[in-house]
């Protein structure tokens, strides 16, 4: 079962296709129809349209950790998509370490 982020939509023929044959990078998925999201136990629950995607970019945060000296410096990478739900955006960190 997946759920639209977007206001936009697909068919479900055309859904359970296209996330069948997306490309897997970690929870996420790329279709040539759609981005699949995870949700916090589930990979590739959630999807938005590509036709609905704004911008898709990665952010890196740091840690608290290493600025206290009572902890772990880390750095914490997140997708972030900017879709149709006026300029609204969805942040997403799972599996998303590395360059």
């Amino acid at each position: 079962m997946n759920f639209p982020l977007s206001e936009k939509k697909l068919e479900k023929d055309v859904l359970k296709k296209d996330k069948r044959e997306a490309k897997h990078i970690g929870p996420i998925g790329i279709g040539e129809k759609a981005l699949y999201l995870n949700s916090f136990y589930i990979d590739r629950m959630y999807y938005i349209p590509i036709e609905a995607i704004e911008r898709v970019y990665k952010r890196v945060a740091m840690s608290k950790g290493g600025f206290s000296g009572k902890g772990i410096f880390a750095s914490l990478s997140y997708l972030v998509v900017e879709y149709d739900r006026e300029g609204k955006g969805l942040s997403h960190s799972k599996g998303m370490e590395g360059g």
